[in-house]
């Protein structure tokens, strides 16, 4: 396995630096490249931090996005500079439980899967109310159980961005997202086109650094992909 991680950043700094160092532990041999998107506008100390990693590193690749704003737009660019045979989209906040990275490896490739996606919806998954908010997780779970019906998928985690994909689909299939509607989109398409999807439990952390720019409006667009995405042909060129 040759496992490639794509990280949007925008103004993080210390986050960034542990999510390295225990990625590199923990994924050893199997860690092909780890690829920094950086918006422009980020703080001048996120942009240093990630260009002294990417110096010291051979494996770490430093790109400015190029357009800006927008993290869909941020990891899409990161999928075309994408060398390994799977990619993890992981966001450099540290929101994301690291510890889900070995059940999303072995998943994938005992189950010969192309998609595993990290669900806080299943047993063993979860959020913090507190910090997550009621309001959101409310409409979250309606949004995820009404696709889930529509799709008739056994995924339960539609919309986080949290996931483990095969290059070849990344690099095949024609992403729209410019927000943060291409995490219903990443998982949405690999379902409907037929390719073999599963998930992992996983549970969501209290942001380390900056501010979410997630709000209502941006959780609408989720709508308009989800239901242009159901009419598509079920099968694609692969």
């Amino acid at each position: 396995m040759k496992l490639s991680i794509i990280m949007p950043i925008f103004s993080e700094t210390e986050s960034v630096k542990k999510i390295v160092k225990e990625v590199k532990e923990m994924l050893g041999e199997r860690l092909f490249e780890i690829i920094f998107v950086v918006a422009p506008k980020s703080a001048p100390e996120s942009i240093k931090v990630c260009n002294d990693l990417a110096q010291n590193d051979k494996k770490i690749r430093f790109y400015f996005q190029k357009n800006n704003p927008g993290v869909g737009r941020a990891y899409r660019e990161g999928f075309e500079y994408v060398s390994g045979d799977y990619a993890l989209l992981l966001d450099g906040d540290g929101q994301n439980d690291l510890r889900t990275i070995p059940l999303m490896v072995d998943k994938i490739l005992s189950e010969n899967l192309d998609l595993v996606v990290a669900s806080r919806w299943i047993k063993d998954g979860g959020v913090d109310l507190n910090s997550y908010g009621v309001r959101k997780y409310i409409l979250n779970r309606i949004f995820n159980s009404v696709v889930r019906i529509l799709y008739r998928t056994g995924v339960h985690d539609l919309t986080f961005s949290y996931k483990l994909i095969r290059a070849h689909l990344i690099k095949s299939i024609q992403w729209e997202g410019v927000g943060f509607e291409l995490n219903a989109e990443t998982t949405l398409k690999p379902i409907r086109y037929g390719y073999r999807v599963g998930e992992v439990p996983s549970k969501i952390k209290d942001r380390k650094e900056g501010e979410s720019k997630y709000s209502l409006i941006a959780a609408l667009k989720y709508i308009p992909m989800s239901l242009k995405i159901l009419f598509l042909k079920k099968q694609y060129d692969r």
